[in-house]
């Protein structure tokens, strides 16, 4: 597990809620204190889904993709007010997994999840990237692995962090 606090906080959320800089990763979770709390579970219903549309989906994983629902927290977050607190739990979709497994020995069986957690509060935003995995191994390999691939993403987007 590797931990980011970000400098800029304001072009750090414009990223997120207002360009396109994370929507190749899924929302597993989110919980938003602004003028209420709002907590959203990014997991897919099957029984919402058309069929045709469901193998589409599901072949990225279990949760929705977060450009299909940026617009919400966009829409959740803005205003001249900043939120007390929030916490996005975003997730490697299926195809990042695939490749980082395979790079790292991995099977995908062992994986539980690859996760980027960007939590706000006492206006601080820190960016933590962890792995969970179903077996237990001794390496870190794949961790150090998405440990990277987080840190080229943040810097590849722009962002500085101490």
């Amino acid at each position: 597990m590797k931990s980011w606090i970000i400098k800029d906080v304001r072009n750090y959320m414009d990223k997120m809620l207002r360009q396109n800089s994370f929507d190749l990763f899924l929302l597993e979770e989110a919980m938003i204190n602004a003028s209420m709390k709002m907590e959203f579970d990014g997991h897919l219903y099957k029984g919402y889904f058309a069929d045709e549309d469901l193998d589409e989906r599901f072949n990225h994983g279990n949760c929705i993709l977060y450009a299909d629902v940026r617009r919400i927290f966009f829409e959740a977050i803005k205003g001249k007010n900043t939120p007390e607190s929030f916490k996005f739990v975003f997730k490697a979709p299926r195809e990042l997994e695939m490749k980082l497994a395979s790079e790292s020995e991995y099977n995908l069986s062992e994986i539980g999840g690859m996760y980027l957690n960007v939590t706000f509060k006492d206006g601080s935003l820190t960016v933590t990237a962890g792995v969970s995995l179903n077996v237990f191994r001794q390496d870190r390999i794949l961790e150090d692995n998405w440990c990277d691939f987080v840190q080229n993403f943040l810097s590849r987007s722009g962002f500085d962090w101490e």
